[in-house]
């Protein structure tokens, strides 16, 4: 339970901005009060409905489409995954079927999120090809890769 102050916008109108409790599911109850009088809708309260945070993709990157010779930032996520509480991790990967093969140090951005930004080979025409290794352990989706489309 907290109370935060609003601001007026004239008319009778109220705005406040508040950050919803990580641990907050289900519903936020709210009601109003001037420091003496309540308005609690009737006894009903007001509340909005609230979802847990989305979790992470496995594998995001921007931009969606990389083009030849263009920097690509790879991101990776190992929660839930073999790679989960790694030290180090690495992304090994090549283009058009394993060409060109590169192991690369990522970066750690907390929480097991991992990120790398790498150049797409002038060499390359249809695709990245990834997995990701601590050295000893790999994430090769479930021995399916990950591809990334070229323009």
């Amino acid at each position: 339970v907290s109370q935060t102050a609003m601001t007026s916008k004239g008319n009778n109108v109220w705005q406040v901005t508040l950050t919803v409790p990580s641990a907050a599911k289900g519903k936020l109850n709210i009601v109003f009060t001037d420091g003496s009088k309540w308005d609690n809708n009737n006894n009903q309260d007001w509340s909005i409905d609230v979802k847990g945070q989305e979790p992470l993709p496995t594998l995001s990157w921007t931009p969606d489409k990389p083009s030849l010779g263009s920097m690509v930032t790879i991101t990776y996520n190992a929660e839930g995954r073999v790679l989960q509480d790694s030290s180090n991790v690495k992304i090994h990967w090549g283009y058009d079927g394993w060409k060109g093969v590169s192991q690369t140090a990522m970066v750690s951005k907390g929480s097991n999120v991992w990120e790398v930004t790498l150049e797409v080979p002038s060499a390359a025409r249809n695709n990245l090809d990834l997995v990701f290794t601590d050295g000893s352990k790999w994430d090769n989706n479930n021995s399916q890769d990950w591809n990334i489309s070229l323009k």
